[in-house]
C-alpha cells in the first residue's frame, strides 16, 4: 500500500494536469504499457495507436536499460541517435 502511494505522490509531482504512463516509474510504465498494448480495446484493430504504443515502450526500456544514453538507446533499437531523438520528442518523453 506504502508504494502505491509512494508511486501516486511521484507521478503527480512529474506529471503538467494529468498522470500518464510517462509519469510512472519503469517497472510500473513497463506493465501499464503492456496492458494497454494487448488489452485495450481487443476489438480495435486500428494499428498505428498499438504501434505508438509499442514504440514508446520499446523506447522507455532502451533508455531505461542504457541508462539514459542516447546515443546506446538508439544503437538498441536500430536507430540513428536522431531517429531516437525525433521519437522522444514526438511522444513528449523527453
Amino acid at each position: 500500500m506504502r508504494e502505491l502511494e509512494n508511486e501516486l505522490m511521484r507521478a503527480a509531482a512529474l506529471s503538467d494536469d494529468h498522470i500518464d504512463v510517462a509519469d510512472l516509474s519503469a517497472p510500473v510504465a513497463g506493465d501499464a504499457e503492456t496492458a494497454l498494448t494487448t488489452l485495450q480495446d481487443p476489438d480495435n484493430l486500428s494499428l498505428r495507436p498499438r504501434v505508438e504504443r509499442l514504440e514508446r515502450a520499446l523506447v522507455r526500456e532502451a533508455l531505461s536499460r542504457c541508462g539514459g544514453n542516447q546515443t546506446r538507446a538508439a544503437i538498441a533499437l536500430g536507430l540513428s541517435r536522431f531517429g531516437l531523438q525525433k521519437k522522444i520528442l514526438r511522444y513528449r518523453m523527453g
